[in-house]
């Protein structure tokens, strides 16, 4: 690996301004290609015997190197015979696959500057390993063109905002017309937006099944299928003075 990456590398997590500067270093390898893919996740396993840096930022450093691993070669669990793949292909293919037109992707270095930026405040907001796998997995999902730049930051967002435990009780409770009631868990799953509301209760929403079949489930055997239909959701409506609850 290039003497100057780790060097300079050093430099910037050492600095008084440090965890911007990591930051900057992380942005530069998702969008210039910094040396391989092989060569970065070295380096940052190299620096995680740093005893300077800070210790969310050796945490930010083991998301990272656990994501790029697992985006490369998910059943591989050595940082050996990693592809030289760029992690900059993920970038261009949130540009490419977005809903809008608003991403513009013409190979401008300040959008997949935007997308890098994005991508490394979800690893940085996922804590442990195994979120990070998970959003590896979505990664994944996006360059095989099965989910768009739009549902890759909403899935995204659940992985970050919940729980391991959250997350694995989805992963094992998950199923069509569910309905709960008075759970512990309800209030954080419906602020993702992984429940809805129906007769006398919450199911589980289109959303919750796509976390499941793209990100708890992606490397499995077995994979979630996402319903066609789901149970009618429930909204009140007021008529005079009364509140009525209308199926819709």
């Amino acid at each position: 690996m290039s003497t100057d990456l780790i060097t300079r590398g050093k430099m910037l997590i050492t600095s008084e301004y440090g965890r911007k500067k990591l930051y900057s270093l992380l942005i530069k390898i998702l969008t210039k290609n910094i040396g391989t893919v092989g060569e970065v996740i070295s380096f940052i396993y190299n620096e995680l015997a740093n005893e300077s840096i800070s210790i969310e930022d050796k945490i930010l450093l083991e998301n990272f190197q656990h994501f790029l691993i697992k985006f490369n070669q998910p059943n591989n669990r050595t940082t050996m015979d990693i592809q030289t793949q760029s992690i900059e292909l993920l970038a261009v293919h949130l540009a490419k696959a977005s809903p809008n037109y608003e991403s513009g992707y013409q190979g401008e270095p300040e959008k997949l500057r935007e997308y890098a930026k994005r991508i490394i405040k979800l690893i940085n907001d996922c804590v442990t390993l195994q979120k990070s796998e998970y959003l590896a997995n979505i990664a994944r999902a996006v360059i095989h063109h099965e989910i768009d730049a739009n549902l890759f930051f909403k899935l995204g967002k659940c992985i970050t905002n919940l729980t391991e435990e959250d997350l694995e009780f989805i992963k094992v409770n998950i199923r069509e017309n569910e309905i709960y009631y008075n759970d512990y868990f309800i209030e954080d799953f419906l602020a993702v937006g992984l429940l809805y509301e129906v007769d006398g209760g919450y199911t589980y929403s289109p959303r919750a099944f796509e976390l499941g079949r793209y990100a708890l489930y992606y490397n499995y055997d077995k994979r979630i299928e996402i319903p066609k239909k789901f149970p009618p959701r429930h909204q009140a409506l007021f008529v005079g003075n009364k509140q009525q609850i209308n199926k819709v």
